[in-house]
């Protein structure tokens, strides 16, 4: 008897370890979209700012000259000042649209964690196997494919405005999209299962 009162408790704990999980990746999400937002609109307004700006040469202090952001990474050392700073305007503006898609992401992965408490309007319960939770999953993937393909575009532009600027992409994340994508069969199928199992009760 005493053993399975322990293996109880042992259940007991594991689940409260889990819900402390899901609660700081909920509150972790949301900080992380709101960072996203302000990094983007940081990006856009520094864009502008160098493409408009009249002494261009105030604005490239120091030898760091790196834009590396979802993978798009912009360096403009080797290039003058006017030249390097009609180049990072361009590279912060869509570096400032790649922030948005990451901000989505994290948007949808605190919705799929609230969706499957049943904290949201549209929650069918608690529950992670809902249709709601499915489409942001693949939105996830759809989100991190787009990260890849405007950065891999944006590093072409950029290279059009100078051949002399160094680029580089990371396909890592363009893998990871791939992946999560894959990852919403697996809900797809949970649910399938969840719905013949309730339709048999």
């Amino acid at each position: 008897m005493s053993n399975i009162k322990y293996s109880l408790s042992d259940v007991v704990s594991e689940v409260s370890q889990m819900a402390n999980i899901f609660k700081i990746t909920e509150v972790l999400s949301l900080v992380l979209q709101i960072l996203c937002i302000i990094g983007a609109v940081v990006m856009f307004i520094g864009g502008v700012v160098f493409l408009v700006y009249n002494d261009p040469e105030k604005l490239m202090i120091g030898e760091d000259r790196l834009i590396n952001v979802c993978g798009m990474a912009v360096s403009t050392m080797a290039l003058p000042a006017d030249k390097a700073a009609q180049v990072m305007g361009v590279a912060m503006i869509i570096s400032g649209f790649l922030y948005i898609l990451l901000s989505m992401v994290f948007r949808n992965i605190n919705l799929i964690v609230r969706t499957s408490n049943g904290e949201t309007w549209f929650s069918k319960g608690a529950t992670p196997f809902q249709d709601d939770n499915i489409r942001m999953v693949r939105e996830i993937g759809i989100f991190l494919i787009f990260i890849y393909i405007i950065g891999l575009v944006g590093t072409m532009i950029v290279s059009l405005i100078n051949e002399n600027v160094e680029t580089s992409t990371s396909m890592m994340v363009l893998f990871i999209g791939i992946i999560v994508i894959c990852l919403s069969k697996i809900f797809e199928y949970g649910k399938e299962l969840q719905d013949t199992e309730d339709g048999l009760i």
